[in-house]
């Protein structure tokens, strides 16, 4: 059964991915044609009227009119269009104007001063398929969200740290049990998904829970800094979500919020929640949004796995979600980067209620 199933999603994939092809082909043939029409162009007026008659000059007169508005001369604005085209090998094609993130230098470096260690990062991009989708999973009440990716930033990463990398890095067995992964598989994630640097993220993505620079991670068109609160309060315990082993720091920072109903500073839990997100070097992205306490990761599950201690006290809940909002459509409870966004303070405001995340940044254009 498990090898039918296998070479039935071979096939659906081949099915879907045949109009790509197709389009692939389509968009090859029209470099095609405009590579013979600018030949054409630059073949001379002379050769194309002796053949095609006067009325050929309007191919001329036309573009020449249409150059010429705000530019100082025909070759200015060929050389200014020229200067928008962008050419793509996957599929092959040239577009015109694709814009550019709209996270800018000035943005980067406002983002690089405000941030501190444990602070969340949600990010969107316009124009990408996947993004069209996740938005519209990760509303509520059939409303369109914003964001489409969260991560964990982490600071300065060192050699050091490298060695708690992976050090919970678990896969599944024969029967489906979550069991630790071997050395070796531990081994090539410390080397191939950790990296050193100053201001680092750890984040989950389509190659699994990587660490990345927070340059790389800021090209982007929309970002917010979600911030805990100094200090982190007793309250109402709700629905618990994710089960703590007895023994490990997550629980015991738990339990002094359960049983003891004392305060816990933001500093222990972001030590704790970086250690945590450390430990899960190479984990597998969780493309199929499975059970909530797999050791496969969503972006922002990932997220809140990593402050899994204190989830109920700062209002990080899983919700129902489900796409346009239908209740029967890919229906699902999980966390997606707008939950996270949604239990935060008001960015005009900048004053956060007891226990909740603040937003210490955000991009106007998002």
């Amino acid at each position: 059964m498990p090898r039918l199933a296998l070479l039935l999603h071979a096939f659906l994939s081949g099915v879907l991915r045949l109009p790509f092809l197709f389009y692939r082909l389509w968009c090859a043939i029209g470099l095609l044609v405009l590579f013979l029409l600018i030949c054409g162009f630059l073949a001379g007026p002379v050769l194309l009227v002796e053949r095609f008659g006067l009325w050929v000059l309007l191919f001329y007169a036309v573009p020449l009119f249409w150059g010429l508005q705000g530019r100082p001369s025909p070759f200015a604005s060929f050389m200014a269009w020229i200067g928008t085209l962008k050419v793509f090998f996957r599929p092959l094609c040239v577009i015109e104007d694709p814009g550019a993130y709209k996270i800018k230098g000035k943005d980067s470096r406002a983002i690089l001063a405000a941030l501190r260690p444990g602070d969340i990062l949600l990010r969107g991009y316009d124009g990408y398929v996947d993004g069209f989708f996740i938005r519209r999973l990760s509303g509520t009440g059939g409303k369109v969200g914003t964001f489409t990716h969260a991560a964990l930033y982490v600071g300065l990463l060192t050699e050091a740290e490298r060695k708690l990398a992976a050090t919970d890095l678990r896969i599944q067995d024969t029967v489906g049990n979550w069991v630790q992964a071997p050395e070796t598989l531990k081994e090539i994630a410390r080397q191939n998904l950790f990296d050193t640097g100053e201001q680092m993220v750890i984040h989950s993505m389509g190659q699994g829970i990587h660490a990345e620079d927070i340059l790389t991670f800021c090209r982007c068109d929309q970002l917010a800094i979600l911030r805990l609160p100094e200090v982190i309060q007793a309250g109402t315990v709700g629905r618990e979500f994710f089960t703590l082993q007895e023994g490990t720091d997550e629980y015991a920072l738990q339990q002094r919020l359960l049983a003891t109903k004392d305060e816990i500073s933001r500093e222990e839990v972001v030590t704790s929640a970086i250690k945590s997100a450390l430990s899960k070097i190479g984990s597998a992205y969780d493309f199929e949004c499975g059970s909530i306490e797999d050791h496969r990761f969503t972006c922002s599950e990932f997220v809140y796995y990593c402050y899994r201690s204190i989830h109920q006290y700062i209002g990080l809940l899983p919700q129902q979600h489900s796409l346009f909002g239908v209740s029967w459509l890919l229906p699902r409870e999980t966390i997606t980067p707008d939950d996270l966004y949604e239990i935060s303070a008001s960015s005009q405001t900048g004053e956060s209620p007891e226990n909740r995340l603040t937003v210490v940044w955000k991009n106007t254009t998002s």
